[in-house]
């Protein structure tokens, strides 16, 4: 569920508190009378302003304070402590991408019936910081304001082969439980391996992505067509739990990259965001 449709009950009890009634029935084809041929004329309007002159509705500001409150207070909330600043910046990696990509195989493994050989998302779904010190629920938000869900995929060698491809045209994206060399002049991935052992054309692979990622964004051209396993699992609540089950064993947590994805020699990166 998009954020928009979770949020559509809240906008119709907000109307509601308004004093307002639900829509009337469509009127029938036979009492739909013909617009008019002659439009109004635009002299004619009266338009009125928006702004901050327009006073506030005494009913509509207390449902916006009361849950303005409620969420404030819930979102907080402690959940862990970080070392110093886990950023999303970097090629061919970074560190917020790699922390969060193994964060969710380590989720998903913990559960047999979920359980992935790897784990790929994308840049442009963490969209600030873990900043140093204190996280609270609501900076995890921030991360992460997108109601993306976690799926397995299960694929073959070859396909998973192509999808690497293009993590390396796209210079790069948040992966666990693999690793692989880009090509950038080929535009290919090589030496890719899952787990330490080579990729195997004909062995198949449970990927672990995103709903988003599979089904309309970067990764869709590639698994269409394959069925989908879905968890029920928003990716911000997995990293949640994560981040309390760290804090509770009583550990910080601390900015890392590896060489995961590394470049061929001689090599720069492609441009982040070349690829959708």
């Amino acid at each position: 569920m998009r954020a928009g449709q979770r949020f559509f009950p809240f906008i119709l009890a907000a109307l509601a508190g308004c004093g307002g009634s639900p829509p009337s029935p469509a009127p029938s084809l036979s009492t739909v009378q013909p617009p008019s041929r002659t439009p109004p004329s635009i002299s004619s309007a009266s338009p009125t302003a928006l702004g901050a002159e327009v006073p506030e509705a005494a009913d509509v500001s207390d449902i916006v304070a009361r849950y303005r409150d409620e969420l404030g207070a819930k979102l907080s909330v402690p959940v862990a402590r970080a070392e110093s600043d886990i950023t999303p910046t970097g090629e061919p990696s970074n560190a917020l991408g790699q922390f969060v990509a193994d964060e969710m195989l380590a989720y998903l493994k913990a559960a047999p019936e979920r359980s992935a050989d790897l784990f790929i998302t994308n840049d442009g779904g963490l969209r600030t910081p873990l900043y140093g010190g204190q996280i609270l629920l609501r900076h995890v938000y921030e991360v992460m304001p997108f109601d993306n869900e976690l799926v397995i995929i299960e694929l073959d060698g070859t396909t998973l082969g192509r999808i690497f491809d293009l993590v390396a045209q796209k210079g790069g994206e948040p992966i666990a439980g693999a690793r692989l060399l880009i090509d950038p002049v080929a535009g290919r991935a090589t030496g890719v391996e899952i787990a330490g052992h080579p990729l195997e054309a004909a062995r198949r692979y449970r990927l672990g992505t995103t709903d988003y990622l599979a089904e309309s964004g970067w990764l869709h051209a590639a698994v269409d067509g394959l069925p989908i396993l879905r968890t029920g699992i928003l990716m911000r609540d997995a990293i949640v739990e994560g981040l309390r089950a760290r804090d509770a064993r009583g550990e910080v947590v601390r900015p890392s990259v590896d060489d995961r994805i590394r470049l061929a020699p001689g090599a720069s990166s492609p441009s982040k965001g070349a690829y959708p």
